[in-house]
């Protein structure tokens, strides 16, 4: 699996986003839409401040400031991991290596007390 940081998948929808504009207005008639008149009557008479629309901000800003903190959390516990994995991997690999060198210890330890058994149960003289 593709390991993506956060702010990388960000700047992708963001690209994307900004890259579907782009499209958008290219084939829009003469480089951009004309707003409906709806909206110039809108612009021209902003609605009035309600104590809800404050509150739903601030409600929206709460939530995109707690995501980023979860994001930042998982970001550092994704390094620490790895960090970790590292490590664990790197004793896993000297373990097995120690117990590479204590089986061929053994294998010549087997075979030298084979040639001892051999060359004195003979009375020197190998079979």
């Amino acid at each position: 699996m593709n390991e993506v940081s956060a702010e990388e998948m960000l700047q992708a929808v963001e690209e994307n986003i900004r890259q579907g504009m782009n499209a958008l207005m290219a084939n829009a008639p003469g480089g951009q839409y004309p707003l409906p008149s709806s909206y110039a009557k809108a612009a021209a008479n902003p609605p009035p401040d309600y104590p809800f629309v404050a509150l739903a901000k601030q409600t929206a800003d709460a939530l995109v400031e707690a995501t980023q903190r979860v994001v930042t959390d998982a970001a550092n516990l994704l390094e620490r991991n790895k960090a970790y994995a590292e490590q664990y991997l790197g004793d896993i690999n000297k373990r097995a290596e120690e117990l590479r060198e204590v089986e061929d210890r053994q294998r010549a330890f087997g075979e030298a007390t084979l040639n001892a058994h051999e060359k004195y149960s003979a009375n020197g003289q190998r079979r």
